[in-house]
């Protein structure tokens, strides 16, 4: 045998080697849902803008796989049995194998209102309904359609998906699906929201709508860079609370207890951190009360090009005046609260 031979020989028995050493692919549902998502978000942000033709279609693909894995992971925390068309002939031994036929997207959602008891609304059943068609005619046949159109379908599955995700399907119990990997693809999908102009448009509507009488303390979102968390008020808050308030961004989901958002608002909103961040001594028990919760320069939705001495805790306001707080870098001044 020629070294040649030997050495093709060789390279093959190599590759077998190889192929044996390859990890199995596994993608459970919640894990393959979102890999969808993230797919589709990408697809609308990583070309050029706007989207053209292919990346429009393949988000609408990959969307659409999406939404009907995650909405059928919420059927099967349910039972396993309610994703399979023909019940009678469900055997969990089939399920696990995969050798079964699936309920439609629309028979899902009537599964998830009968038998689950979640409604996931007309509005939202006829985007999705939509959007299923839009995803038959491009794998099937072909199909023509306005790429406005086709963005305005998007956004609005898109925009369900966001709010279904955290308060539907969200499980913190079940570590092997919504561990590490959900929370950093969770965090990849919100730094490329802000890059989707119609989804800006529409889902900021709807925020603005939500939070029109907060602006003054509706601060910008740290991940999406949206003018869409409102801080609360001190008056909102028992007296004997012990847990952290938990502030939410309306438009991207996220949440943090709120001395955390306060430092990275600070880290990534005002760029430095060289005294900004200073305690209020507002209210409250446990550990959380003593943290810093004053952002020296933060604004809101109402003043964005103003700049103010802001507690992320209770919403009160501090204010520079002459002979007491002379610099951002000083602490706050109580007596300057709620100026």
């Amino acid at each position: 045998m020629s070294s040649l031979s030997r050495s093709a020989q060789g390279g093959r028995s190599s590759a077998r080697e190889q192929g044996a050493n390859r990890p199995d692919i596994e993608f459970r549902p919640v894990r393959n849902g979102m890999d969808y998502l993230l797919s589709a978000v990408t697809h609308l942000t990583e070309g050029g803008q706007p989207p053209n033709d292919r990346d429009l279609k393949y988000a609408v693909l990959h969307l659409h796989a999406a939404t009907e894995v995650l909405l059928k992971a919420r059927l099967v925390r349910e039972h396993w049995s309610l994703v399979i068309s023909d019940v009678r002939k469900a055997t969990e031994k089939r399920f696990h194998e995969g050798d079964f036929a699936s309920v439609s997207v629309e028979a899902t959602i009537e599964r998830l209102r009968d038998i689950v008891g979640l409604d996931i609304g007309q509005a939202n059943r006829t985007a999705i309904v939509n959007l299923t068609r839009t995803r038959n005619a491009f794998t099937h046949y072909g199909h023509t359609a306005a790429a406005y159109a086709v963005e305005t379908q998007i956004t609005l599955v898109l925009g369900f998906l966001l709010d279904f995700i955290p308060t539907h399907l969200y499980d913190p119990r079940s570590t092997s699906q919504f561990g590490t990997e959900y929370m950093d693809t969770m965090e990849r999908i919100r730094e490329r929201l802000g890059r989707i102009d119609s989804l800006v448009k529409a889902r900021m509507r709807e925020v603005n709508a939500a939070l029109k009488d907060m602006a003054d303390r509706t601060v910008l979102c740290p991940h999406c860079r949206q003018y869409a968390v409102a801080i609360p008020e001190e008056k909102d808050r028992a007296e004997d609370q012990v847990l952290e308030p938990e502030l939410r961004c309306l438009f991207c989901t996220a949440q943090w207890p709120a001395c955390e958002l306060a430092r990275l608002y600070v880290l990534e909103v005002t760029g430095t951190d060289d005294g900004q961040l200073q305690p209020c001594g507002c209210s409250g028990h446990g550990p959380w009360a003593e943290q810093p919760s004053v952002v020296l320069g933060a604004s809101t939705a109402a003043e964005p090009d103003a700049f103010m001495g802001l507690c992320f805790r209770c919403g009160a306001r501090y204010c520079r005046q002459p002979g007491k707080v002379t610099g951002w870098s000083e602490s706050p001044d109580p007596a300057t609260k709620g100026v």
